[in-house]
């Protein structure tokens, strides 16, 4: 998760983040990212604040165990030279 939103966000790199979400860690959340991107600019960063696995097993009727991730992701914008990005 961590590499994907350093691909994404501090490298630009969104088609890189993209194949990475969708190959390795199966996201559905990876259509969001270049948007986020896009909102908050060059230079955004992002903090994980909580990780959490869950086992979905029972929910997919499924042999156990089947985790899913979940985490909380704070957002900052960027800068740019000629100072702080729209999206501040």
């Amino acid at each position: 998760m961590e590499e994907v939103l350093a691909r994404g966000l501090g490298e630009r790199r969104l088609e890189k983040a993209f194949q990475m979400s969708q190959e390795v860690l199966k996201s559905d959340q990876r259509y969001i990212l270049p948007v986020l991107a896009g909102l908050l600019g060059p230079g955004a960063g992002y903090e994980i604040l909580h990780f959490e696995l869950s086992d979905y097993a029972g929910i997919l009727s499924v042999d156990p165990p089947c985790y899913v991730a979940s985490a909380l992701v704070g957002f900052r914008a960027g800068c740019t030279k000629s100072g702080v990005s729209p999206a501040c």
